[in-house]
Parts: C-alpha cells; sequence; structure tokens
C-alpha cells in the first residue's frame, strides 16, 4: 500500500502496488499548485524588498542607523563606516559619494586695496574636487618701523569649523612695507562641488592692513590645491558575512555618469547585470537623479561578501551617488 510525503501528501509506492491515472493526476495537481503559489509570492519579493531598502535608508537619513541585515546592505553615505577602500578622487561628503572628472585647479581671489588688520574671506563656493592644503595672503606694515605679526587662522568648511585659532607667525615687514604670506593648513580640507569654505585671519599687530580681494568684498590671497579628478573610480565597502542565498537584487541612485556593481568573496567579483533604469528623487534631499537596478541570478555562497561599486563619468563633469540597496533572495 502506498504511504504519502510528509508536506503534499504525494503517492510513494512501494514495488508491486498497485496504481492509478488519477493518482498521477492528483500529484501532479498538487505539485502544480505549490509552485503556483512559490511564483505568486516571488512575484512580489522585488517590491517588498526594494520598500524595506527604501524604508531603512531613510530611517539613516533621520539618524536611526539600522546598518547591514543578515541578507541587505543599505548604503546612505552618510559617513565612511562601511568603506574599506575607496580610490581618491571619489570624495564623501553631504550625503553622497562624488566624482569629477576634472579636479579643481584654482581658487585664486587676487589681492587690491587695503582692508582692516583682521579679515576674512568672503564665502567660496567650490566648483569642483579637490584638497585645499594652504594660502597665500599679503599684509600691509602701516607703522614707520618694522614689524612682525601673528595670526590666528580658522578655516570653516559647509559651516563647520575645521580648525580655529591656528597661529601663524609673519616674517618681520618693513616701515610702510608690504609682504606676501603662505601657511599651510594644520588640517587639509577636502572639497567638491557644492561646498563652502571661509577663511579668517585675526591678526596680533593692529597697526596693519590685510590686503582685500579686488572686488573689496573680502580677504584677499590664493589657495593651494591638490586636484581630486579622474574619469573612473571604485569603491568596495566593508566584509559582511552572509548568508547563502539564489541570487541578488540592487539598486544605485546616481546623478550623470553611469554606474555598475559586483559582489566579491574572497576576492573574487561576480558582476551584477544591468536591470533597467528609470528616473526619480533621491530620498534624502529629494534631489532628482536616475535610479539603476541590477540582478545576479546564479547561486552565491555564504560567508564574507563585500560590494564593489563601479563609478564612471562618460560625458558627464561629475557624477554624484547618492545611495544603494542590496538584497540577498
Amino acid at each position: 500500500m502506498a504511504t504519502y510525503t510528509e508536506h503534499h501528501q504525494l503517492h510513494q509506492w512501494e514495488p508491486g502496488d498497485p496504481f492509478l491515472r488519477t493518482d498521477f493526476n492528483e500529484d501532479l495537481a498538487k505539485i502544480d499548485g505549490a509552485l503556483g503559489g512559490l511564483e505568486a509570492r516571488t512575484a512580489v519579493l522585488p517590491d517588498l524588498s526594494y520598500d524595506l531598502y527604501n524604508l531603512l535608508l531613510q530611517r539613516d537619513y533621520e539618524g536611526k542607523v539600522t546598518g547591514w541585515k543578515k541578507a541587505m546592505i543599505v548604503e546612505g553615505f552618510l559617513d565612511d563606516r562601511c568603506i574599506a577602500a575607496k580610490d581618491d578622487p571619489l570624495i564623501l561628503g553631504r550625503r553622497c559619494l562624488t566624482l569629477h572628472k576634472t579636479g579643481l585647479s584654482a581658487l585664486d581671489l587676487g589681492c587690491g586695496s587695503d582692508g582692516p588688520s583682521s579679515a576674512e574671506t568672503r564665502v567660496l563656493t567650490i566648483d569642483g574636487g579637490g584638497i585645499l592644503t594652504g594660502m597665500t595672503f599679503q599684509w600691509h606694515n602701516k607703522g614707520s618701523s618694522a614689524h612682525d605679526n601673528t595670526y590666528r587662522c580658522t578655516l570653516t568648511h559647509n559651516g563647520t569649523a575645521l580648525f580655529t585659532d591656528y597661529v601663524y607667525k609673519a616674517s618681520k615687514v618693513s616701515g610702510n612695507g608690504t609682504a606676501s604670506c603662505t601657511f599651510s593648513f594644520p588640517t587639509p580640507c577636502t572639497v567638491k562641488q557644492g561646498d563652502t569654505v571661509r577663511v579668517s585671519l585675526t591678526a596680533s599687530y593692529t597697526n596693519s592692513a590685510l590686503l582685500l580681494e579686488r572686488s573689496g568684498a573680502g580677504l584677499g590671497g590664493s589657495f593651494q590645491i591638490t586636484p581630486l579628478g579622474a574619469a573612473s573610480g571604485t569603491m568596495t565597502s566593508m566584509e559582511r558575512d552572509v548568508p547563502a542565498s539564489h541570487g541578488a537584487l540592487a539598486w544605485v541612485r546616481h546623478s550623470g555618469g553611469s554606474v555598475s556593481l559586483a559582489l566579491n568573496w574572497s576576492g573574487q567579483a561576480r558582476p551584477m547585470s544591468p536591470d533597467g533604469q528609470r528616473t526619480t528623487v533621491e530620498p534624502g534631499e529629494g534631489l532628482p537623479c536616475t535610479e539603476s537596478m541590477f540582478r545576479l541570478d546564479e547561486v552565491l555562497p555564504a560567508g564574507p561578501m563585500a560590494v564593489r561599486l563601479d563609478v564612471a563619468c562618460g560625458e558627464s563633469a561629475v557624477v554624484h551617488v547618492y545611495d544603494y540597496g542590496l538584497i540577498l533572495l
């Protein structure tokens, strides 16, 4: 006499058992029903995964950081905690990763007429990628005899002081003389398109004048810059232990250029296949962007895995990558 399987009660015949065509039809109907239900549940998985990705990303932006989940990775580029390595031209800041095709090469305000003994630059908006490493300015000794001067220097980046009251001692200048001075920042300042910077100098010798820029809008001078630009760049995430899976779905939101994703196990990369694009907005500030979708349809092992993100400028002068999300299926 036939026995039955545990979950779907399919016939299990013994040698010599009689069987009927209707038994086979009954078993096939059960199999078809089970597969149909599985397909229906699987069909909604991408939508559910995408909604969960957006929910976790929004929680990160609200300061309720969730980090990595066992089979889910969400990165909103709030900081570098989940980044293992990246090329220098990929600049992290203001909740995105930015790549400039050409780096910032000059930031020269020029020098015109005398101003007060202490002054600050106007708020400068940056139009490229680079590292500000120092500044050159000019001061005028208004006295009749030689005198030196000491300046307290402050650099503000995106409204936050990067360093304050750094002391720079200028060399002695003859009476009614003018000197050009260059000092290095104690903390280099990495900037990208749209960032703002401001430098203020406070003099110890009050019978002196800092030269203003030619428009008179603020302190004059120029910045020493190391440009950061490239046609492409790569970022690799920290490794995390993940479970075995049957594939993966991923989304990357960016403006300009193109992006690609690969999953790395033990240094071996498994590229994800592009799966379409759409125009949307990034959830942090509502900026318009492109959402690129990716998928990987193969059995994936358990163990330490890292995400590799490749960014290319193409015809774009600058690329911003706002976030990505990955779901292991």
